[in-house]
C-alpha cells in the first residue's frame, strides 16, 4: 500500500525539468500548470496494514459511519515540507500549504483493493456564504461615514485592528498577535517600550483593564472551536486581569525576538499554537477600538445628521 500526500503550492516556480525525486524513502513530485509548480506530493508505503484507513460503523443515532483516515506519517512529511518550503522560498516559492493535505491511499495488490475501504480524504474549512452573512445595519453604515472625518483621530489603532482581524481571517496568527498588540500600545502604551515600564502603562489604565476583564469573562464567539474553548478555559479564563496583561506584554516581547541559540524558539510558521492568543487579544483589541469608535458613531453631530438623512429618504 502507498499513501499520497498532495499539498496546494503558491508561487511562481517554474522547474527547467520535472521529474519525480526519491529521498529518505518517499518519492517527492512536483505538479504544475502552466509550467509553474501548484502542488508537492509525497507518496510513502505503508506495508503495515495497522497503518491503513478504516471505516467502524458509529453507535451513535443519526451518524451511521465513522473514518478513520489514519496518516501516521503525516507530522514527518509536514516536518519536511516546512524545511523544502524555506529551501525553495530562496527561489520564488512562497507557501506549501502544510495544513490541509489531499490524501489518497494506493492499492498495490488485488488483495489491498479488496481489503482497502477509503481511497481518498480531504478537509478544509469554509468561509461563510455570502447569502448567510448577517445584514449590516445602514445605521451603522451612514453613521461611519458621518463620523469619518472627526474619527480621523482614532484612524491608525482602527486600521491596526483591521489588519489583525485580515490576519485571524488568514490564520496567521503571529502577525494578528503583533496588530491587536499595537492597538494596545498606540493607545495605552504612554510611549513607553521596555516591558516593565509598558506593563505599568496598562495596568495603570482603567479602561484598559476594564476591556481586558470582559474579554476574560466574556470571550465571545470568537473561540468557537472546541480545542480553542479548552485551552481558553484552561489559561485566559482563570487568570486575573494583571495575569493576563503581563501574558500579553511577555508573548509580545517573546514573539519580537529570536536567537538560534534558544530551544524553546518559536517557529514563524508555528501560527496554530498562538491561535488561542491570537483571539484573546483580538476580543480585547475589539472591546477598545468599538469604545473609541462609539463617542464618533453616536456623537450628537453625527445623530442629528442621521435624523435628517433618515427624514430626507422617508419623506
Amino acid at each position: 500500500m502507498k499513501c499520497i500526500y498532495r499539498f496546494p503550492v503558491e508561487g511562481r516556480v517554474r522547474p527547467s525539468v520535472n521529474v519525480p525525486i526519491p529521498a529518505r524513502g518517499w518519492l517527492f513530485e512536483f505538479k504544475t500548470a502552466n509550467g509553474l509548480v501548484t502542488h508537492v506530493e509525497v507518496t510513502v508505503p505503508l506495508p503495515n496494514e495497522s497503518d491503513w484507513p478504516s471505516i467502524q460503523e458509529s453507535p451513535k443515532d443519526g451518524v451511521k459511519l465513522h473514518l478513520y483516515p489514519k496518516t501516521p506519517h503525516l507530522p514527518w512529511v509536514q516536518r519536511e515540507l516546512r524545511v523544502l518550503q524555506g529551501l525553495l522560498g530562496i527561489f520564488g516559492l512562497r507557501s506549501i500549504d502544510l495544513d490541509s493535505p489531499e490524501v489518497k491511499w494506493i492499492p498495490e495488490s488485488e488483495e489491498e483493493r479488496r481489503k482497502l475501504k477509503v481511497h481518498a480524504f480531504s478537509s478544509k474549512s469554509e468561509p461563510l456564504p455570502d447569502d448567510q452573512i448577517p445584514p449590516l445595519s445602514f445605521d451603522l453604515i451612514a453613521r461611519s461615514v458621518l463620523a469619518a472625518d472627526a474619527a480621523s483621530d482614532i484612524e491608525v489603532a482602527l486600521n491596526f485592528f483591521r489588519r489583525g482581524m485580515l490576519d485571524v481571517f488568514s490564520r496567521s496568527y503571529i502577525e494578528a498577535i503583533y496588530d491587536f498588540y499595537f492597538v494596545l500600545e498606540s493607545e495605552f502604551g504612554g510611549g513607553k517600550f521596555k516591558k516593565a515600564a509598558v506593563l505599568t502603562s496598562f495596568n495603570e489604565s482603567a479602561v484598559l483593564r476594564s476591556h481586558v476583564e470582559r474579554a476574560i469573562s466574556d470571550p465571545g464567539l470568537m473561540l468557537q472551536d472546541k480545542h480553542n474553548h479548552d485551552q481558553f478555559a484552561s489559561s485566559y479564563a482563570k487568570m486575573t486581569v494583571e495575569q493576563a496583561l503581563s501574558r500579553i506584554v511577555e508573548l509580545r516581547g517573546y514573539l519580537h525576538h529570536h536567537t538560534a541559540k534558544r530551544r524553546d524558539n518559536w517557529h514563524p510558521d508555528d501560527h496554530r499554537c498562538y491561535e488561542v492568543d491570537a483571539l484573546f487579544l483580538q476580543s480585547v483589541a475589539y472591546n477598545v477600538v468599538f469604545g473609541l469608535a462609539e463617542r464618533y458613531l453616536w456623537d450628537t453631530a453625527v445623530a442629528s445628521q442621521y435624523e435628517a438623512l433618515a427624514k430626507q429618504y422617508r419623506g
